[in-house]
């Protein structure tokens, strides 16, 4: 193992609401798009339908049921959408609230992290994936579990790139990096 690969990166780091807010939406961002495009298609067309409908002497029984339907499925996406964007206002909200100052240390066999009330230790063959953002890192031990730490609390530019260089070593193809 090299020199770099082996070195320990230090970081404290306390996450605030928007950090999370701007991580969850990356975390859920396919979701969050699907929700919104499904609503946009079906606002699309029940506003087609109606106004075809009028045109060609709707509403009879068959169209009128066709646009009944179109309405509610609209309506039901819609609320699933908001919906989907409240939870993240939410989640953001109570991840801020139980978040502390954290220090971690990332080191050639994995992740330790202090904060007041407890540490945990991970090594680097328990994460499912890593992802970086523009102006974050996000750490995935498990599926649909995560932890962002943002980069504005590391040092310099050269320990992100001494992080990147770690990761590549132990979390290999699972490390999905900007460069």
């Amino acid at each position: 193992m090299s020199e770099e690969q082996g070195a320990t990166i230090e970081v404290v780091t306390d996450v605030s609401e928007a950090d999370y807010r701007r991580v969850l939406y990356v975390v859920r961002k396919k979701t969050i798009s699907l929700l919104g495009w499904l609503t946009l298609t079906l606002f699309v067309l029940t506003f087609i339908f109606s106004f075809v409908g009028i045109k060609w002497g709707f509403p009879d029984a068959a169209g009128g049921y066709v646009l009944f339907a179109l309405i509610l499925a609209l309506i039901l996406a819609g609320w699933v959408f908001v919906e989907a964007l409240l939870k993240l206002r939410s989640d953001t909200k109570y991840l801020a609230g139980i978040n502390e100052p954290t220090t971690i240390l990332f080191t050639g066999s994995g992740i330790q992290a202090t904060a007041e009330t407890g540490s945990s230790v991970s090594s680097w063959t328990r994460f499912e994936k890593v992802q970086e953002t523009e102006t974050d890192v996000l750490f995935f031990p498990q599926r649909g579990y995560f932890f962002p730490v943002p980069k504005r609390f590391f040092e310099s530019e050269d320990q992100i790139e001494r992080l990147k260089v770690l990761l590549r070593a132990h979390v290999g193809d699972k490390a999905k990096l900007k460069s």
